[in-house]
């Protein structure tokens, strides 16, 4: 266990903490990198599971030789893999993206569709924990295995990008699995810049993954979203449509007036910083969980020892 000055190893909850489930914290690791940490409780309920976003904001000289991208991330527990995943896809930034498939089960074929006529990539994952990096597509597309995986998006550094005033730095997400879409989502969006330049600004967004005929009972921060703009149709999965946002900095609440689910994300970054992560998404087998936690919220408040 570790103090809480002491930012650098591994931070521990007792077993007497008190913890909400898809509680976020943000951790600011001495202007090293930003991570988010998200619960996923356990079905034995012998741990909680934290996924761990990190995003680089050092800013690194492309010209120097063996420079290269560097990100981390957790894989997740088996039980909120999934068989049909939409990509994401960057229209603000010029770097093309990477996705990481993961076979959580050997034998496993992943179709990529490339067209609105079928047409798609093949790829084959033997072994379990057998893993494939593909180029993402310019466009946001429908992904899907006949077994569970799991896919990653990478979001590449400036020195992947083709021109001087490409934004952000790389940072990795999981794809949230169609079947674990949500009704509401709570999501913040920062503004950190890691120069000394006066031009130098943040710029965030909240992409949405939507059925079309949503789109009208789609709502932020009790305005509704406009059907006219930014929507773009999703390669492979008709009638799914993508988009990306311009979001001020701080809290917001996206959700849907109707009984009805839907993909959220958020990015953004700066000149030498950027962050990617998903909002959250839904869980199976954990209602009678939440209800514990409702009562144990009324009992003396326990802090986290780290």
């Amino acid at each position: 266990t570790k103090s809480a000055n002491d930012k650098r190893g591994t931070f521990q909850l007792r077993s007497a903490s008190v913890f909400g489930v898809n509680m976020l914290i943000i951790v600011d690791m001495q202007s090293i990198a930003l991570v988010h940490l998200t619960s996923t409780y356990s079905w034995d309920r012998k741990y909680i599971a934290f996924t761990l976003s990190f995003e680089s904001y050092e800013i690194a000289d492309c010209s120097e030789k063996k420079r290269f991208d560097s990100w981390t991330e957790m894989l997740l527990p088996t039980v909120i893999s999934g068989k049909e995943f939409i990509t994401l896809n960057e229209p603000n930034r010029n770097a093309p993206g990477v996705l990481v498939l993961v076979a959580v089960e050997p034998e496993t074929t992943v179709k990529h569709y490339m067209d609105n006529l079928g047409g798609a990539n093949l790829y084959s994952l033997v072994k379990l924990g057998d893993h494939k990096t593909i180029d993402a597509t310019q466009y946001a597309s429908f992904l899907t295995s006949d077994k569970a995986i799991q896919v990653y998006y990478v979001m590449r550094s400036l020195c992947k990008g083709p021109g001087p005033y490409e934004i952000g730095d790389a940072s990795v997400t999981k794809l949230i699995p169609m079947q674990l879409f949500y009704h509401i989502y709570v999501l913040y969006t920062f503004t950190i810049t890691s120069t000394s330049d006066k031009n130098d600004y943040s710029r965030d967004y909240i992409v949405l993954i939507v059925h079309h005929d949503l789109i009208s009972h789609m709502v932020i921060d009790g305005h509704e979203v406009s059907e006219e703009r930014h929507w773009y149709p999703v390669v492979g999965k008709p009638g799914w449509q993508i988009a990306h946002l311009k979001a001020l900095p701080g809290l917001h609440i996206v959700k849907a007036r109707i009984s009805a689910t839907f993909g959220c994300y958020t990015y953004g970054g700066s000149k030498g910083f950027g962050y990617l992560t998903t909002t959250d998404h839904s869980t199976d087998k954990i209602s009678e969980f939440c209800i514990h936690s409702v009562k144990t919220m009324t009992l003396p408040a326990a802090v986290a020892e780290w």
